[in-house]
């Protein structure tokens, strides 16, 4: 989604691995966009300014671009309806839904779907209860559960709440976290809470950095920019979670109107770039 504006998937490939990427991560939309419904393309206008135009694209030919460009797809992000509903309205549909992300992602070799809670209904036991019936359809498939707190949801914002989630769902190794820079520090957190999160609880790691703006107005799905480009200190959250001991997935996830008008060869670069040095590699 950093890179929304290319002209397609496989222009989404081939920036990716010119520019020094390893992988993508990567939404439904953009694998199987034929399994969505019409609820999923509206919330996904709405919300991040996709339109799923008719396509040929299906994770038969994800998996040729892989190959095509030695890349992988390390995870997956669900269908928009289902991700905005699963924590508080999980129905028959939302589950059928998430169910064909989670096979998906298995097919293309990805290692876990994402599961961001977006809005403030109900409670983190209900939530917990949610989180256990998802995992409950994954069994069947080696793919962990990414449950991601979001900084401007108060209801699950810290990695206190989000491991308060996980104890109560009790999957064990089936879930972990992704931990977000940007919702991390929108969530009014510090780098010592990160000393709180245990090593195996983290699934992966989004790097990102929030607008110059009150930070009580930041919005995951627009006020995003560049790693070290923003107000918070992301070299520091990195070299905390690398200090744990972390040797999984660092993903670039900018969601920034601006940088989608802009050069998309130019945006990829530079994130690639900036993300390594806050890395620090």
């Amino acid at each position: 989604m950093t890179i929304k504006q290319a002209a397609s998937l496989e222009e989404k490939f081939r920036l990716a691995k010119s520019c020094g990427f390893q992988g993508l991560e990567l939404w439904m939309h953009e694998v199987a966009p034929m399994a969505l419904s019409h609820a999923d393309r509206q919330e996904a206008a709405e919300r991040y300014q996709v339109d799923i135009a008719g396509t040929d694209i299906s994770p038969d030919k994800v998996n040729s671009l892989m190959e095509a460009y030695g890349l992988s797809v390390c995870g997956l992000c669900p269908a928009s309806d289902a991700a905005v509903r699963w924590h508080d309205d999980l129905d028959d549909r939302v589950l059928e839904s998430l169910k064909k992300t989670i096979k998906t992602c298995r097919g293309l070799g990805g290692q876990y779907v994402i599961l961001p809670i977006l809005g403030e209904g109900g409670s983190l036991e209900g939530t917990a209860e949610n989180l256990k019936r998802i995992g409950e359809i994954a069994e069947d498939h080696p793919v962990k559960l990414g449950f991601e707190p979001v900084g401007h949801v108060k209801k699950c914002n810290r990695v206190a709440d989000a491991l308060r989630v996980l104890e109560l769902a009790k999957l064990e190794n089936r879930a972990g976290l992704v931990i977000d820079s940007f919702h991390f520090f929108r969530g009014g957190q510090t780098l010592t809470d990160l000393a709180a999160l245990p090593l195996d609880q983290i699934v992966a790691v989004h790097i990102n950095d929030g607008m110059d703006r009150p930070r009580d107005s930041l919005l995951g799905h627009k006020h995003r920019v560049y790693p070290g480009r923003g107000i918070w200190n992301i070299s520091g959250f990195c070299r905390a979670i690398l200090e744990k001991g972390y040797g999984g997935h660092f993903v670039v996830e900018i969601l920034n109107e601006e940088y989608w008008q802009s050069d998309t060869e130019k945006v990829c670069r530079t994130a690639y770039e900036t993300s390594r040095q806050a890395i620090g590699k």
